[in-house]
């Protein structure tokens, strides 16, 4: 006697009974649910079933997760009879599901656990053909008008009419039966890499046109196999059921974080932690670190009134002499798992196809737009090139325009699809062309390097292999026994900061006018340097000053900038340029008037220190009148840090002063210390 619950014996008319009941009877809210889909889809050619409605059912989940191929064949045949009962003619559907409830990886994909079963996975397409036609049938004619069809794409060798004898068939194949096909390659966004594995994806029909090269899918498809020619070997491929295109970078987070998020902003020392999480590993270096902090916060783009775009994404350049902690710095931002989409490209041997994109052969032999690692990185992913000046001047020239509008033009590539995103960020390192850097030449001299070029890089930072006693023995400790944190500034974990980085994406802040006219004051003074032309200061660096500001305030929440994002803006800037004598004055702000004054109150009114709240009081009596009251409209309020935004901010960057000792945290008490940098201003 045969079991209700056994799939396997149960006919094929009985399954289509079930199947055609339960689209008849399902309710939702009072509505026939499916019935309501058949009736509106008389111009459509796919009905969608939701899986978890499925799933009610004990036998309909049985089938669709052991014969997912015959379960769709069925559900067809189920909407087209309802549909005709309906509607008195007779119409084919495809039918599409939304998703499984349990999501496997790429690699799952790839094993042979799931062979025949229908799943959901999540990924990137970095590759993908073109479209070309395939029919559901082939339909071959021998001279005596006989017809063979076949499913599979093989020619039969003779008719197959019983008793005819001919060879020679043609093929006869009608054309309303041929669905458009294309191919697509699928890597895991989880652990996306320039190399690792890639899954086939077939689509057909509408499902061909949902998705191209360097977008992030969603995809429910039933895993097959294929046989790989001449090789015998099988590999699996998905049979796309449906597709669904994503955000580039998923920024979905738990309640949980984010209530826990909206308090960092206010943490002690919370800007100094997010810089120590920067490549916690390697000594020294806190401007690095704070501009690649940026450059992975990013800010938002900026539209013109034209409609043309600014971008918002920086770019950064480390360079100087060898084994100066350069790569590093680029190992750690594609190996701790910050950012979803980070890729580390070496030099030697990249190609533009491999950075950005272009025509390659497929697996199967058939051309396919391969994309590279620009667009593979997109909306907010990093690519470090390694050893960026051997890069050769052709691959160079590719990454001119893309660098500036993060678009990946087909018209490079020789393929008629629709231009691609790939406004990734880029870390260049490099050694200087002789070995070692010679303070005396310019960047471009040092490097053999087009100006050009340099001049879209937002930050080119110098590293100079110093010798002395003191950096040496730090240097060699950090190397021995890691580097060491106080505890009040130690690390955020990666996995801390890779979700406060997700969390500060989702918001869009604003320039206000005021942080605009410090920005433009700075942009001019960098203009009329004597080494500005040399330099190649441009426009160019007004808008590294803008997105710099904007990337502060979207680190610390804000809706719109203040002056203390502007203000650390130029500060970053402003050392930048230092290594190349250049100078910038400081910004005529609130948090920059009281760091001075709060510097010189330190420097001649103390020696062994000056508790934070006693500095509070002696700032807002210090100097003439006049000054009394501008201190007052800068930071009146509380002396109490915790209630007092304004003061707790200009203690942040006292703290981060290189002229100041920080003699006590708790109490924190802060010393001058005429060892440490120029001291030149505060004399």
């Amino acid at each position: 006697m045969t079991s209700e619950n056994d799939s396997f014996t149960q006919s094929s008319s009985y399954k289509s009974d079930k199947i055609t009941d339960f689209l008849r009877n399902f309710k939702e809210e009072n509505e026939f649910k499916y019935i309501e889909r058949i009736d509106r889809s008389a111009n459509n050619s796919g009905i969608l079933l939701n899986v978890t409605d499925l799933l009610e059912n004990e036998l309909l989940s049985k089938w669709i997760t052991e014969e997912p191929n015959e379960f769709l064949d069925l559900c067809s045949k189920a909407i087209t009879k309802i549909f005709k009962e309906r509607h008195q003619r007779t119409k084919s559907f495809d039918v599409y599901m939304d998703e499984m409830t349990d999501k496997i990886s790429v690699v799952e994909a790839l094993g042979n656990r799931h062979i025949g079963k229908i799943v959901t996975l999540i990924g990137i397409v970095t590759s993908s053909t073109g479209l070309y036609n395939v029919p559901d049938y082939h339909t071959y004619v021998c001279p005596d008008g006989h017809k063979t069809i076949i499913l599979k794409n093989k020619r039969p060798t003779k008719c197959g009419e019983p008793g005819c004898t001919f060879r020679e068939l043609e093929e006869n194949t009608p054309s309303e039966i041929f669905r458009q096909h294309r191919m697509l390659y699928l890597k895991s966004d989880e652990e996306f890499g320039y190399y690792g594995d890639e899954l086939r994806i077939d689509t057909t029909g509408d499902l061909a046109n949902v998705a191209d090269s360097g977008d992030r899918i969603k995809v429910t498809g039933i895993v097959q196999t294929i046989e790989i020619p001449r090789t015998g070997h099988f590999q699996n491929v998905i049979k796309c059921n449906n597709i669904k295109k994503l955000d580039d970078v998923d920024l979905s987070l738990s309640e949980d974080d984010v209530e826990l998020f909206r308090m960092f902003p206010d943490e002690p020392d919370f800007y100094q932690k997010c810089i120590n999480s920067i490549s916690p590993s390697i000594e020294g270096n806190p401007k690095v670190k704070e501009s690649i902090l940026l450059q992975i916060i990013g800010s938002p783009d900026r539209h013109q009134n034209d409609g043309t775009k600014i971008r918002g994404w920086l770019h950064c350049g480390l360079f100087g002499d060898p084994g100066t902690a350069k790569t590093k710095f680029c190992e750690w931002i594609t190996q701790s798992g910050i950012i979803s989409r980070a890729q580390m490209v070496m030099s030697k041997g990249a190609t533009a196809t491999g950075l950005i994109m272009g025509l390659d052969d497929g697996p199967d032999g058939r051309k396919v737009l391969r994309t590279g690692a620009m667009v593979n990185c997109r909306d907010g992913g990093i690519v470090c090139i390694d050893e960026f000046p051997r890069l050769s001047a052709d691959v160079i020239d590719a990454l001119y325009t893309t660098s500036e509008n993060g678009i990946a033009s087909s018209a490079k590539t020789g393929n008629q699809a629709s231009k691609v995103r790939a406004d990734a960020s880029l870390i260049l390192t490099g050694n200087a062309h002789n070995g070692k850097w010679n303070g005396a030449l310019s960047i471009q001299d040092n490097l053999s390097i087009d100006p050009t070029f340099l001049n879209r890089l937002d930050f080119i930072w110098i590293f100079n292999d110093e010798y002395g006693e003191k950096s040496d023995a730090i240097i060699a400790k950090s190397i021995l026994y890691g580097t060491k944190y106080d505890e009040d500034v130690a690390p955020f974990s990666p996995k801390t900061l890779g979700k406060y980085i997700k969390f500060c994406r989702r918001i869009n802040p604003e320039l206000r006018k005021e942080e605009g006219e410090l920005l433009e004051k700075t942009y001019r003074e960098l203009r009329h340097d004597p080494q500005a032309k040399d330099n190649g200061i441009s426009p160019r660096h007004l808008n590294t000053l803008i997105r710099l500001t904007l990337a502060e305030a979207r680190l610390h929440q804000r809706r719109y900038t203040e002056p203390i994002d502007a203000t650390r803006a130029i500060s970053l800037v402003r050392e930048m340029f230092k290594q190349r004598n250049i100078s910038i004055s400081y910004a005529d702000s609130y948090v920059q008037r009281t760091l001075d004054k709060a510097i010189r109150v330190i420097k001649d009114v103390s020696v062994t220190g000056l508790h934070v709240g006693d500095l509070y009081e002696k700032i807002m009596a210090y100097g003439t009148e006049e000054e009394q009251k501008q201190a007052l409209a800068d930071i009146g309020g509380s002396r109490e840090l915790a209630h007092n935004r304004k003061w707790r901010e200009v203690v942040e960057e006292l703290k981060r002063s290189p002229l100041i000792n920080i003699v006590s945290r708790k109490p924190l008490v802060l010393s001058y210390d005429r060892n440490k940098g120029d001291i030149t201003k505060y004399e």
